[in-house]
């Protein structure tokens, strides 16, 4: 998948579009196991984190300008004790 000619907002709220999709009940609960007469509901733990920065100008006397921007995450799931 190639950014090379998106704004860097864009390639940000996309990738946070994709995250939504992937942030769901079944991300911290599994399906159901049945043993016997029991059922066990699987269960974990999920962290998420992103950040993002954007700017844009130049230096102050020239007319040349731009814009750059950058963001990252993270993602993270444990089973519970």
């Amino acid at each position: 998948m190639s950014h090379n000619n998106q704004n860097p907002v864009q390639v940000m709220m996309e990738r946070t579009s994709q995250l939504q999709e992937k942030a769901t009940v079944t991300t911290a609960f599994g399906e159901p196991i049945r043993v016997d007469n029991r059922t066990f509901i699987p269960a974990a733990k999920v962290r998420v984190a992103f950040g993002v920065g954007v700017g844009h100008g130049g230096r102050p006397g020239q007319e040349a300008s731009g814009e750059s921007g950058g963001g990252g995450g993270r993602s993270r799931r444990t089973g519970l004790p």
